[in-house]
């Protein structure tokens, strides 16, 4: 994720893409130029130059109430690729990460994933805790989402199952057997 990151900030400028992940982030809120401005650490004058040219580009639905403009995220075919391009999944950044972990079998989100956070399943053997612990606090930081994790071997975890101690809906995020 991080060599896609910089690979978006080498084919679009670094302050643009936090203008768009500010408004992919918030679809429905409506930003005026200085909110954006403080909210994306970059130059007003900037963000005006920003929001003039994603607003040609019919990304942004520009509202005036009075004197003021306000700056909204449009519903079209461009946005959603944008969306596709930029957006940044927790689960998929965790799975990318915790995937490489050696002794790592299987990844189960376990439950239903909320906007916070998610508990996850971690499935293999000789796990170095350590790693996934490196993961989650990536994702926390990066993306300000939070993972509980376990960890079992495959035969821990089908007893379990077997015994019918984990009845929650699961669903494999990712599996290497």
């Amino acid at each position: 994720m991080q060599a896609e990151t910089q690979f978006l900030e080498q084919l679009f400028d670094k302050k643009i893409l936090r203008v768009l992940s500010l408004f992919l982030e918030h679809k429905t809120t409506k930003f005026y130029l200085r909110e954006v401005s403080s909210k994306c650490g970059v130059s007003p004058a900037t963000t005006y130059r920003i929001l003039n040219r994603l607003s040609q580009l019919n990304i942004l639905r520009v509202n005036k109430i009075n004197r003021f403009k306000f700056y909204q995220l449009e519903d079209n075919e461009r946005t959603r690729l944008l969306e596709n391009l930029i957006s940044k999944d927790p689960l998929q950044r965790f799975v990318s990460l915790a995937s490489k972990v050696a002794g790592v079998k299987v990844l189960i989100l376990y439950g239903i994933k909320r906007d916070t956070g998610a508990n996850i399943l971690v499935i293999g053997s000789d796990i170095d805790t350590s790693k996934i612990d490196e993961a989650v606090a990536i994702v926390r930081k990066d993306l300000n989402f939070t993972i509980k994790y376990l960890c079992f071997t495959v035969e821990q975890f089908e007893q379990m199952a077997a015994m019918g101690m984990y009845s929650q809906p699961k669903k494999i995020l990712w599996k290497n057997i």
